[in-house]
């Protein structure tokens, strides 16, 4: 990946490029380090509190990190001839989209690029799998911008070389992360939180009237990342829907009081759920509980989100109303036209470090939203015992290979000579 980036540089003079790794200890760990040691010292000038590499030819190489949602706005505005993400399945859609609008340039002497290099699993699973390997594409994504090149660790010929014991250890896993991991399997997910089918829990239109629903509004409070407010109802026979979203950043709780109490009197709701934290003051200002009771919204009620077990018994009862009621339909369906909601859930995937509860590194927030309602309304009559999900193995970490050709450039000469060295151009 670096290389990628490193080789453009030294092409396009005067050019911008920015190299990601989702923290910095990361970044600094696998490519910082590495360039250092790879490049000759009289070419080039690093910045250590920028992470700045500047080149003899006036190109630059930004090393950033982007380990939150909300760090995408330290790169606000900035402009780059080139964009490397590596490990993007770390990435959220999200930032991703962000870092897409930081792919600008006047110049009309290259072609814009960004690469992205991944193994299957994490948290951008989901959306990586829809654009590169299932090609299926939203409203305003190109398909001649994505193209896939696949890669096996078996292609690397160094590594086979240098590390063989690297293969057999991969050869030695669960057969689905072997699947995942020595095959380059995106078909393979076995870090998935949620039991989610497009073709169970997705409908077209709900089939009762939600006027004889008891109906409720979720909500989750964000300002840098998104905030969401989800709109269920649900039937007698305990069947929910949800058939409205709202998901937003950067607005007040003032703002969302007006959307929220729009949405109110269009259709009445029993009750505003908010999280133990939209109840506390913030740096001496109302409470965001306080701003929508006094703006109309309302009536509001307190989850239960602060208790020991409120995270994991919240998957738990997740799961549950993922699952078939008795007439063989499941308790919990979502309405087509909430896209973040069916885009984000199936993303979502187990806490490396928690086995029982969601990697809050994800797009959690719709998840956390709907989350409050089940913790509120407690498990589907008929329905016993607890659910204990299971986590994923840990990830094993698959060099990726990308490779390509552009014209002949004596570029070896800006690298220091490394026995068995392989070089990949642009």
């Amino acid at each position: 990946m670096r290389w990628k980036l490193l080789l453009r540089c030294f092409r396009f003079p005067n050019s911008k490029g920015l190299l990601l790794r989702r923290t910095y200890p990361e970044l600094y760990r696998n490519h910082i380090q590495e360039i250092q040691k790879e490049l000759k010292k009289d070419i080039y000038k690093y910045n250590d509190q920028k992470h700045i590499f500047t080149f003899i030819n006036g190109s630059s190489l930004e090393c950033g990190s982007c380990q939150y949602e909300g760090d995408v706005y330290n790169y606000l505005g900035a402009e780059y001839d080139h964009i490397g993400i590596d490990e993007a399945s770390r990435f959220t859609k999200f930032q991703f989209n962000n870092f897409k609008t930081n792919l600008r340039s006047v110049r009309d002497d290259l072609k814009l690029q960004m690469y992205l290099g991944s193994n299957p699993g994490g948290v951008g699973h989901g959306w990586l799998k829809r654009l590169f390997m299932d090609k299926e594409y939203e409203e305003g994504e190109d398909p001649k911008e994505y193209k896939f090149i696949p890669a096996k660790v078996y292609d690397n010929t160094i590594l086979m070389q240098k590390q063989p014991d690297y293969v057999r250890e991969l050869e030695t896993l669960p057969p689905d992360l072997k699947r995942a991991f020595l095959d380059g399997d995106w078909n393979v997910f076995a870090g998935q939180a949620l039991r989610w089918k497009r073709d169970k829990h997705i409908i077209d239109k709900i089939p009762y009237p939600i006027e004889d629903c008891k109906r409720v509004i979720g909500y989750d409070w964000g300002y840098n990342a998104h905030g969401a407010a989800v709109f269920l109802a649900k039937t007698p026979d305990n069947h929910i829907f949800q058939y409205k979203e709202i998901y937003q950043n950067r607005k007040t709780p003032e703002e969302w009081a007006t959307q929220l109490k729009y949405e109110i009197q269009a259709r009445s709701v029993e009750a505003v759920i908010l999280p133990h934290d939209c109840f506390a003051k913030q740096q001496g200002r109302d409470s965001i509980a306080e701003v929508f009771k006094r703006n109309g919204v309302g009536p509001i009620k307190r989850a239960d989100s602060l208790s020991k077990n409120a995270r994991t018994n919240g998957l738990a009862l997740f799961h549950m109303y993922l699952d078939n009621a008795p007439d063989g339909i499941p308790y919990f369906q979502v309405l087509d036209t909430c896209v973040n909601t069916t885009r984000t859930l199936p993303e979502l995937i187990y806490d490396e470090n928690r086995s029982e509860d969601i990697d809050t590194d994800g797009e959690d927030h719709i998840y956390d939203a709907i989350r409050m309602v089940f913790l509120a309304w407690g498990k589907p009559k008929g329905r016993g015992g607890a659910v204990r999900p299971v986590g994923p193995e840990p990830e094993r970490r698959q060099p990726t290979v990308i490779g390509g050709r552009v014209p002949a450039l004596d570029v070896k000469k800006l690298f220091k000579k490394q026995k068995g060295r392989g070089w990949m151009y642009d």
